[in-house]
């Protein structure tokens, strides 16, 4: 079985007038126009089915790079069709293989129902995350890990959120005032449900970040992002970094850690800067750190007991 590996050496492509920023399997995460003001924003739970969506502008190209017929919610890749509230092909892989090979014990299902840690498509196999990166590609697109990715499994990493009472932090370094106002101009418009804590009481949210930290000053902010899912605390002490924190008993479950995921690469591929997650007041301790100029992800919780 051939092996494809998903194009992550640039970020952006333009479509039409616009550009789209990818994730590591190249589906469309944020669509902007030429002045980088976000148009289009997505997220999809692991098979590909929409969990949030925010559109100005239509575009077709999302899950995966899948192109999204409306009418009949299929994605089209290549020569099949995929449905992914099932999480299913309409038609059966068109490369062979045998009962225990990935993804051809069953040619109707995709990514071996583990689209988390490897995805299918079209018959090839596309391996993600787990700590995949440049440097474990060879020259003809193998992997030197290969065995060890493919085994690999998510309970792994949420070592990294152990509950002993005190939080994670999401760390943002080396950012400017630009940086913050392109964040909060994101978050405005994209499909995160997002709160202004001031004093205690929600308030409006202001359209310059300037005009934030100087309530931050006087009063104290914080501003609440996705408290439904992912309950991030954006906290305003300084420009030159971003910071937010969580408590780790919310991620509990595969599903969080992706939600969870799948927002630090959208913040650091926004902002082309470095993501890291470590533990409370522990900036120098990363847990998991994204980098969007290496298309590096790395885990660091070998030495966390479970």
């Amino acid at each position: 079985m051939a092996i494809d590996w998903p194009n992550a050496e640039t970020l952006s492509a333009p479509i039409g007038s616009y550009y789209s920023l990818m994730d590591d399997i190249g589906s469309v995460r944020l669509l902007t126009d030429n002045s980088g003001t976000v148009k289009d924003s997505y997220s999809y739970d692991p098979f590909g089915k929409s969990v949030r969506k925010s559109e100005t502008v239509a575009n077709p190209w999302q899950f995966a790079s899948g192109s999204f017929d409306a009418g009949t919610g299929l994605y089209k890749f290549d020569t099949r069709y995929y449905d992914p509230q099932w999480g299913r092909w309409t038609q059966k892989d068109s490369v062979g293989g045998s009962v225990g090979s990935i993804g051809s014990g069953n040619p109707y299902v995709y990514a071996n129902k583990c689209p988390i840690w490897r995805r299918i498509r079209v018959g090839s196999i596309h391996f993600l995350n787990g700590g995949l990166s440049k440097e474990n590609r060879n020259s003809s697109g193998s992997s030197k890990g290969a065995k060890q990715f493919m085994n690999d499994s998510p309970q792994q990493y949420q070592r990294a959120f152990y509950a002993d009472g005190s939080l994670r932090d999401i760390y943002v370094h080396g950012t400017t005032v630009q940086d913050w106002q392109k964040l909060l101009t994101f978050l405005r418009s994209s499909s995160y449900p997002i709160e202004l804590i001031v004093g205690g009481q929600q308030g409006p949210i202001p359209e310059q970040i300037e005009d934030i930290f100087l309530l931050a000053h006087a009063d104290g902010v914080t501003l609440r992002v996705d408290a439904a899912h992912l309950a991030l605390n954006c906290h305003f002490y300084t420009s030159q970094e971003i910071e937010f924190d969580l408590d780790p008993r919310d991620m509990n479950s595969e599903q969080q850690i992706v939600r969870l995921l799948d927002f630090l690469r959208t913040i650091g591929q926004l902002l082309n800067k470095a993501v890291v997650l470590t533990p409370e007041n522990a900036s120098w301790v990363p847990l998991f750190r994204f980098d969007p100029n290496t298309d590096e992800e790395q885990w660091f919780v070998e030495g966390i007991e479970r």
